[in-house]
């Protein structure tokens, strides 16, 4: 086996968008799969099936051609779409309807903006897919969604039937034969066409699954087969899941099927973590997001006590998802004093997310759910302060594995499943092996005990006034 991997930056070209360009996504795809087949430790005829997994939900807007008319719309990190969600919500509430609420990571409301804000963009699009649903399109040109991503465009979705509704295509105007076919993410929905083989050097012909959601296929990766498994991921943003084997509609949660068939999912996800660190670091000095610079960064800030000396950081510097699902709130930094350095800056930012966690796992326990034990993954773990930082505050033990393939194996799995190349999912665990355990210190934890209470009360105090500047 192998990897390779690439950075794909997000713009923010405005307050509350959060976009990506999706002609980059399928050049580098392409380009990863030349250079993982060119040094022959996997021969191209070798190559049994392809699994994809991308951000979920995204909205990308596909002309004639699968050309993008316009930068994909990210998931919940991207809160454009709120007087969208008040007129979805105004609908419901006059036809006494109930159902998943809407929230940032809701898709419908970001197509519904799509057709009210742009369009003539609007107009030429002929498919409307998500990421993952993008690269499979460029692979087959075949348009499909797995059920656990199209969920998350309710209510265009029939969480029950397992398919779009025609009466929410007709009540908010979108045409239904725009939207994507709704398929198992284990389905072989096509082949790789002679166009995508010249591109990518996969051979013509070989077989294509639907694939999933970026988190979903990471948590498979992680071992998440049974009720109970839980996991933890740092990446641009946190997200802690645990699997469940029924459900009950919580608002402050994202709640929704897993890839295994009769598995839910119950999520805690932040906005930003690690794209609110790399974000200090820019602001820091030019030679900030260096390795050496952050070796010596967080060496500094591991000398100083919990707390940051009385600093405390509200992390909503692009707003935030659960549990509180504010689009107009905004970072904070409080305590600030002339002895304070860069070094309580960067572990004030730290523990600011962990703060955040332990929000999500406290709405977790009210139900009945919250994980004492994740496996952690995501490029976060290379930090030992970060991983002591977040048991220490929450008191969750952290299983690091030796392997963090993360996402792209768990698509690989799915399409091993879907080949007969693994039998049942509980397979998967075999591949997952502990390479140490982080425990939380109990002495640091009660310390944290009372900033994290400051960390709730300063939400409350200061959130009409963000609000306020946030206009």
């Amino acid at each position: 086996m192998g990897s390779e991997a690439v950075t794909h930056e997000v713009s923010f070209p405005r307050p509350g968008w959060a976009e990506q360009d999706p002609e980059a996504w399928w050049e580098e795809f392409s380009r990863i799969c030349r250079v993982l087949l060119s040094r022959g430790d996997v021969r191209p005829e070798e190559v049994k099936a392809i699994g994809c997994s991308g951000m979920m939900p995204t909205v990308v807007a596909l002309d004639a051609s699968s050309t993008p008319l316009r930068p994909a719309i990210l998931y919940g990190i991207d809160s454009r779409a709120a007087d969208e969600i008040r007129i979805i919500q105004q609908i419901q509430a006059s036809s006494g309807e109930t159902g998943r609420a809407l929230t940032s990571q809701s898709a419908a409301p970001k197509v519904l903006w799509l057709k009210r804000n742009e369009p003539e963009v609007f107009r030429k699009a002929c498919t409307i897919v998500s990421a993952t649903g993008f690269l499979v399109y460029r692979l087959t040109g075949i348009a499909t969604i797995d059920v656990p991503t199209a969920v998350e465009f309710n209510p265009l979705f029939d969480p029950v039937k397992l398919e779009w509704d025609p009466r929410w295509c007709c009540e908010l105007g979108i045409p239904q034969a725009i939207l994507p076919r709704v398929v198992p993410a284990t389905e072989v929905v096509g082949r790789v066409t002679p166009w995508a083989a010249q591109k990518t050097g996969i051979p013509a012909g070989t077989p294509v699954i639907a694939g999933t959601g970026d988190v979903l296929a990471d948590r498979l990766a992680m071992g998440m087969t049974l009720p109970g498994d839980s996991a933890l991921t740092y990446g641009t943003t946190m997200t802690v899941s645990v699997l469940v084997k029924s459900i009950k509609n919580d608002s402050r949660l994202l709640i929704g099927p897993y890839v295994i068939p009769g598995l839910y999912r119950v999520s805690g996800a932040t906005n930003a973590s690690g794209s609110l660190l790399s974000w200090l670091c820019r602001i820091l000095g030019s030679d900030a997001e260096t390795d050496d610079w952050r070796r010596r960064i967080e060496q500094d800030a591991s000398g100083i006590e919990p707390g940051s000396e009385g600093l405390i950081v509200l992390p909503y510097f692009n707003g935030e998802r659960t549990p509180i699902f504010d689009d107009r709130v905004r970072g904070l930094i409080a305590g600030l004093t002339l002895s304070h350095t860069p070094a309580h800056i960067y572990r004030a930012f730290i523990e600011a997310t962990a703060y955040a966690l332990l929000h999500n796992l406290e709405v977790m326990e009210e139900n009945g759910c919250r994980p004492e034990r994740v496996v952690s993954s995501g490029g976060g773990t290379r930090s030992e302060l970060w991983l002591q930082i977040v048991s220490d505050v929450t008191g969750l033990e952290q299983v690091i594995l030796d392997q963090l393939w993360g996402a792209p194996l768990g698509a690989a799995f799915l399409a091993a499943i879907a080949t007969g190349a693994i039998g049942v999912f509980e397979e998967v665990k075999t591949w997952t092996r502990p390479q140490r355990i982080i425990r939380p210190n109990a002495e640091r934890s009660r310390l944290y005990a009372d900033y994290y209470r400051v960390f709730r009360q300063l939400y409350l105090a200061t959130r009409p006034y963000l609000h306020q500047l946030s206009r």
